[in-house]
């Protein structure tokens, strides 16, 4: 089994009457705050500090470096790096390090403002709104790759352990971050070759699904009143030794549900599936096998009778629907299913221990960040019904928890707009509709649909 990074069930968008008032401003902060980082090959927009003798790695965007309004937070960065060393940096010590900084940033091409917004654009349609408020609050660094992998973004040290990483979140002593990589680049034509791979909506999608799941491990920390990390929800420990009780059973159950329905499928429509693969082949030839591809479509739809029949009327099974309307629909069936049972028990190596305890909780941790990556590829209704015990707890514990420990540290309330910014909202809206319309994310949905799985 392998994870799909090349489905998404909703294509994101950057046309603004689509993306809504508040992922923009949400965007626009993530930007204004100098929290994304940038790396296409060509273009960067942040530079590398690096002290070995005292193991401290840091990162400046030029948002940091060069606006006045950060001057003060990125100086407390550099300071309280120190400090958690046991050392003390004066204020020239930080202004020599700000100086040589500045110096760095001459020495690369940045990009353009347009790619910095539309990257912030995709990313935030990746998560709830809530977690990219509290990154904010916390200042978490976002860094995005073009590469295959995030070496590209990461210092050699960290490199060195890490840059085979598609993604990452990562905690330590200086700083919380989250990586990500897109594979291609999500702006320009899709890849003709292959497009389940590289440039364009593979790419785009590439983005969504691993910002999805790194964005869902930062999600799963668990937070006292006053906003400070005090563990994780889907373990026992922040360290992950021992799995949340609730949500080892709950995985345990989701897993079980997933098997019997993929066992079912493959018990009672095996038929279809090869019926599908013989009509994969017979299309290869254009004006040869006519009757045989006649005799196929036939059988499967036969087939899809009799799956509606089964599976429409039964409670919650609405999301069948949608794969009903595929070409091949055994093949993406199983696509979803295997994809679903990959991500609930991960087999990588990095997740395996000598201690099966701490192996589970690593799998529990993975399987409940996950949940809104397969929301991603798959909608709601699908993930929903699917792994319904992680879902439930994913968006009605960990998402809720987060909301009210937010309003209770900063007080918020519903922003109230003045007619003057409403209009100026209308505007930018009404200008980038023209300006986005015809790039190749918006145009994905006109893809064959049978290159998706």
């Amino acid at each position: 089994m392998q994870s799909v990074y090349h489905v998404v069930h909703k294509v994101p968008t950057l046309n603004l009457n689509f993306l809504g008032r508040e992922k923009y401003e949400i965007a626009k902060t993530l930007i204004q705050e100098g929290l994304i980082r940038i790396d296409t090959n060509y273009y960067c927009n942040f530079v590398h500090y690096v002290n070995n003798n005292q193991d401290i790695k840091l990162t400046f965007t030029e948002h940091e470096l060069c606006n006045d309004k950060l001057l003060n937070k990125t100086q407390n960065k550099i300071q309280m790096a120190f400090f958690k060393k046991n050392l003390e940096l004066g204020e020239q010590d930080v202004q020599k390090i700000l100086f040589k900084q500045r110096e760095k940033l001459k020495l690369i091409n940045f990009p353009p403002k347009q790619l910095i917004e539309n990257l912030a654009y995709l990313i935030v349609q990746s998560a709830h709104n809530i977690i990219f408020k509290w990154i904010i609050k916390d200042r978490v660094e976002l860094f995005i790759s073009y590469g295959r992998n995030i070496g590209d973004v990461m210092d050699v040290m960290s490199w060195k352990y890490f840059g085979s990483n598609s993604g990452m979140q990562s905690i330590d002593m200086n700083k919380i971050a989250i990586y990500v990589s897109c594979g291609g680049d999500p702006f320009v034509k899709n890849n003709s070759k292959n497009k389940l791979i590289g440039d364009g909506m593979a790419a785009v999608a590439r983005l969504n699904i691993i910002a999805a799941q790194e964005i869902g491990h930062f999600a799963d920390i668990k937070r006292n009143v006053r906003g400070q990390r005090i563990g994780r929800h889907s373990t026992q420990y922040f360290s992950a030794k021992k799995a949340d009780l609730r949500v080892a059973q709950y995985r345990n159950l989701d897993i079980l549900r997933c098997k019997n329905l993929l066992q079912d499928i493959d018990h009672n429509f095996s038929y279809m599936l090869k019926y599908e693969k013989n009509l994969i082949y017979a299309k290869k030839f254009k004006n040869i096998f006519l009757l045989k591809k006649i005799y196929y479509k036939i059988c499967l739809l036969f087939g899809n009778i009799k799956l509606r029949r089964k599976y429409l009327h039964k409670e919650n099974m609405i999301f069948m629907e949608k794969f009903l309307s595929e070409d091949f629909i055994i093949s993406s069936l199983r696509v979803m299913l295997k994809d679903m049972l990959s991500n609930l028990m991960p087999k990588a190596d990095v997740y395996k221990r000598s201690d099966k305890l701490e192996e589970e909780a690593i799998a529990c941790a993975e399987a409940l960040a996950r949940v809104p990556q397969q929301v991603i590829k798959w909608g709601h209704l699908t993930t929903k019904y699917l792994i319904s015990n992680l879902y439930n707890f994913y968006y009605n514990e960990v998402i809720l928890d987060l909301i009210s420990k937010y309003e209770n540290l900063v007080y918020e309330k519903k922003k109230e707009y003045s007619f003057l910014e409403k209009v100026k909202f209308q505007l930018i809206r009404f200008k980038r509709t023209f300006k986005f319309k015809k790039l190749p994310i918006i145009d994905a949905n006109n893809l064959d649909k049978s290159n998706f799985y």
